[in-house]
């Protein structure tokens, strides 16, 4: 099973309750670098922070329910969905009952379990709570552009999600999602914005050099093409003759996880 990131990872905010300061504050610190590592695909070291964090005792219940997830994320991510699950549950049971925050611990449950029909129902009533809530975007953006199946796929519909996402956290993981659905809705010139962005921004992440490189060739966009084929070649060798082999203009046929 394939696991995915379910929620951006700027949307955690620390509430600075009563405990002791010092604690708190070494607590949000190390839960920071924990975030800083995660948006750059560094789940492990990323992991290492956010148990970190969680160790301090006397913490409000609203910290804890974020180093929780943050650890369940990053569980997700390194593929130990067992751990990640039971992190989502004490996430869950810390949060406020009946808030969004503990019915989005719930909805990334059911994604692990791959019972999307539920994750779907969770959502949309959250979504009836707060729907301004980036994080209840996010994923019913990343449900109907597909990550979760073919049988969901409607970018059409994705769209308003994606986008509210995106205005929310304006992170790399929001900005990747409304790239693909742009390109899904054919808008190819906006998702070669939206992919050269992430490219600069992201010089580590294979997935959006590849991405570009592949939606620039199939569009006859030829600029700058043999700096970014040298970069993917000196970058990611491993993935270069892979790529190769799938240059050709005209198809409209990348695809990501449909």
């Amino acid at each position: 099973m394939t696991i995915k990131t379910f929620i951006a990872v700027g949307s955690f905010f620390l509430l600075l309750y009563s405990c002791k300061p010092g604690e708190l504050k070494t607590a949000t610190i190390e839960n920071g670098t924990g975030l800083r590592l995660y948006e750059k695909g560094e789940y492990k070291r990323a992991l290492y922070f956010f148990m970190k964090a969680a160790a301090h005792e006397n913490l409000p219940d609203s910290n804890k329910a974020i180093f929780f997830a943050n650890i369940a994320h990053a569980y997700a991510n390194i593929h130990q969905a067992d751990s990640a699950k039971y992190f989502y549950k004490k996430a869950s049971e810390a949060y406020l009952p009946g808030s969004v925050n503990a019915t989005l611990s719930m909805v990334n449950l059911f994604l692990i379990d791959e019972k999307i029909d539920s994750a779907k129902r969770y959502l949309e009533l959250a979504y009836s709570t707060d729907s301004s809530s980036g994080e209840v975007n996010n994923l019913l953006g990343l449900i109907y552009i597909g990550d979760y199946g073919q049988a969901y796929y409607n970018p059409e519909k994705a769209y308003k999600f994606n986008n509210k996402a995106f205005l929310v956290f304006r992170d790399a993981a929001s900005k990747f999602a409304l790239a693909k659905n742009e390109y899904f809705l054919n808008n190819v010139d906006k998702s070669i914005t939206l992919f050269s962005q992430l490219r600069r921004e992201n010089p580590g992440n294979e997935n959006y050099l590849v991405s570009l490189i592949l939606i620039k060739i199939e569009n006859g966009d030829l600029s700058n093409m043999n700096f970014l084929v040298r970069e993917l070649k000196n970058r990611f060798p491993r993935s270069y003759s892979k790529v190769i082999s799938q240059l050709s203009v005209g198809k409209h046929a990348v695809r990501w996880n449909l």
